[in-house]
């Protein structure tokens, strides 16, 4: 058996103290996702499997877990005009651009129907920028410290 021909793709874990609040946090800000909780039949889950793309092909699971570290993972965009239309619309669904200082980052929610446990002093969207490997990129900490780093390559 070879790994190389077989194996599918690779699945990050997050984790989370409160799932139900990550996942409310997902719903908001990313409603092109599909979540998937587990057990369905319980309003405190305490697995999630988060999707887009064809064949799930961005996907991270979440586990409800206060003693693991905290996850990360890179998202792939198709191009760079794509991926400043993402974090056009998250700067517009709340999640505020940087300061300078990377220190006070903060993602507040703007609408008063955004639930109260989407934490801003947790929550953090970095500035969108080209990086010297060759990708255009910014980074989202979710409310519970993980990191996704959304990024696409620039054009040569």
């Amino acid at each position: 058996m070879s790994l190389s021909q077989h194996a599918v793709k690779i699945i990050p874990f997050f984790t989370s103290p409160h799932l139900p609040s990550l996942l409310t946090f997902y719903k908001t800000y990313f409603p092109d996702f599909t979540i998937s909780p587990h057990p369905t039949d319980t309003t405190d889950p305490t697995f999630a499997s988060i999707w887009t793309g064809p064949a799930a092909a961005a996907n991270i699971y979440i586990i409800q877990d206060e003693k693991r570290a905290r996850g990360s993972c890179m998202i792939m965009i198709d191009s760079v005009t794509a991926l400043e239309e993402l974090y056009a619309r998250l700067v517009a669904q709340g999640l505020l651009q940087p300061s300078s200082d990377a220190a006070a980052w903060t993602g507040i929610p703007v609408s008063a129907s955004t639930p109260a446990l989407v934490h801003p002093q947790q929550t953090r969207l970095g500035p969108c920028e080209d990086k010297p490997w060759g990708y255009r990129q910014f980074d989202l900490v979710d409310l519970h410290g993980n990191l996704i780093v959304f990024f696409a390559f620039l054009s040569e």
